[in-house]
């Protein structure tokens, strides 16, 4: 399998890590809500604002592995470190 494509005639390149990313991203939204409800009685609305915060924090959480992994390429450039 190859890691990238080249989309034809636009020359834009797409990882496929970001495509299954995505991928599982929108399965979740389409799919939890409705089962959270069914089983559990939990709002839709609920369970997709809680899925948001997660994903949210789970970003936010990976970047900050990271950067802690990684403190050497951030000690003369410490708010490199905010960048995405």
């Amino acid at each position: 399998m190859y890691p990238s494509f080249i989309l034809p005639g636009s020359g834009i390149t797409i990882s496929l890590h970001d495509v299954a990313l995505a991928l599982a991203v929108f399965v979740c939204f389409a799919i939890g809500p409705p089962w959270a409800q069914a089983l559990e009685g939990i709002d839709a609305r609920t369970t997709r604002r809680v899925l948001l915060w997660l994903g949210l924090l789970t970003f936010a959480g990976g970047r900050l592995h990271f950067v802690a992994a990684n403190r050497h390429l951030f000690t003369d450039r410490p708010l490199a470190a905010l960048k995405l």
